[in-house]
């Protein structure tokens, strides 16, 4: 999947933003507000055994109370995940799949995660993941193939951040 974007400028850069009418595709599943995340949070309310959510959204607010790194991990297993790992003291994405061992990082402009504030919109289906930062400054799109992954779902930072809001919803057909 590669999801259609709306594209505009603001202050000379080119902002990029899920087109509008994906929310009429997005059921709600869970949504958390004001969760202090110390080490590790992980949506232990969303039961997954049954159903294999392979299709999902997650967007996200998260208050930095310093420079550190937040790692948003999916499709975790018993000893695999799928991990994307923002970085605000090297300013990097990390992404790494330990179903593949594969690993992929990029540096950002000193701006993009200089802000104690931190907005992302994760779109992650059976083959793609993409991910949109602080209201469409900057995107990624990776590629998955691996098969028979797991269905945790956690939030994990190196220092005490608050998880300001976070809504999980399925990705309909």
């Amino acid at each position: 999947m590669s999801i259609p974007r709306e594209l505009s400028l603001k202050d000379n850069l080119l902002i990029q933003n899920p087109i509008n009418s994906i929310e009429n595709y997005l059921k709600p599943i869970a949504s958390y507000k004001n969760i202090e995340i110390g080490n590790k949070f992980v949506l232990e309310n969303l039961n997954f055994e049954n159903t294999k959510l392979e299709a999902f959204n997650l967007k996200g607010f998260i208050k930095l109370l310093k420079k550190e790194s937040i790692t948003i991990s999916i499709f975790e297993s018993f000893d695999n995940a799928i991990q994307i790992i923002i970085n605000s003291k090297d300013n990097s994405i990390t992404y790494i799949s330990s179903y593949d061992n594969l690993t992929e990082q990029y540096f950002l402009d000193d701006y993009c995660l200089d802000s104690k504030d931190l907005s992302f919109d994760l779109y992650v289906d059976i083959y793609s993941i993409e991910l949109f930062l602080n209201s469409g400054e900057k995107v990624f799109s990776f590629t998955n193939f691996s098969s028979n992954r797991g269905n945790g779902i956690s939030i994990i930072t190196d220092g005490n951040s608050i998880l300001k809001q976070l809504e999980i919803s399925e990705i309909l057909k």
